[in-house]
């Protein structure tokens, strides 16, 4: 019995969402890229500001491309049903939380500075998921804050105020 390529690709399911998703992040890869390139990979001896954004563009493509590959032509014994994913519900909760955090945080760090824009936001994001409780979620809002201001402004000297008064 002969098997070809084509013969394999019709006997398997191909999950859509996944390639889509993946081609998706090409894109997202290939802007980067496209964008990075515009401001100048080097300027004389130093990496110019285009230099991260072209390279992070380009693991996105390479890494797109990888999982398009492997879900086109992976042959599994117990291939994946794809209608298994059509069953999940949308998280419209999650997704207007996570949303409203990020819209939050980008408000209260000017007005307020750092401290309290990561904590805003990791407390509203805590509230994303249903099984934190709320002392759990002021813990983990406590220790990120903590950490953010220990990364960014002490560590790496980023000029933005930990609290404004």
């Amino acid at each position: 019995m002969k098997f070809n390529t084509a013969s394999i690709l019709k006997m398997r399911k191909v999950n859509l969402r996944e390639v889509v998703a993946a081609i998706l992040i090409m894109a997202l890869g290939a802007f980067a890229t496209w964008e990075g390139s515009r401001y100048g990979l080097l300027a004389g001896s130093r990496v110019g500001a285009g230099y991260l954004p072209f390279w992070i563009g380009i693991l996105l493509m390479v890494f797109a491309a990888i999982l398009i590959i492997s879900e086109l032509f992976s042959i599994n014994a117990d291939p994946y049903d794809a209608a298994e994913d059509s069953n999940i519900p949308f998280q419209g909760r999650s997704f207007f939380v996570l949303v409203l955090s990020i819209v939050v945080f980008s408000f209260v760090v000017v007005r307020f500075g750092l401290g309290p824009a990561v904590f805003m936001a990791v407390l509203l994001s805590g509230f994303a998921d249903k099984s934190l409780r709320v002392w759990q979620i002021l813990i983990l809002a406590s220790v990120v804050t903590a950490l953010s201001i220990l990364i960014f402004r002490i560590g790496l000297g980023i000029q933005i105020e930990a609290i404004k008064w």
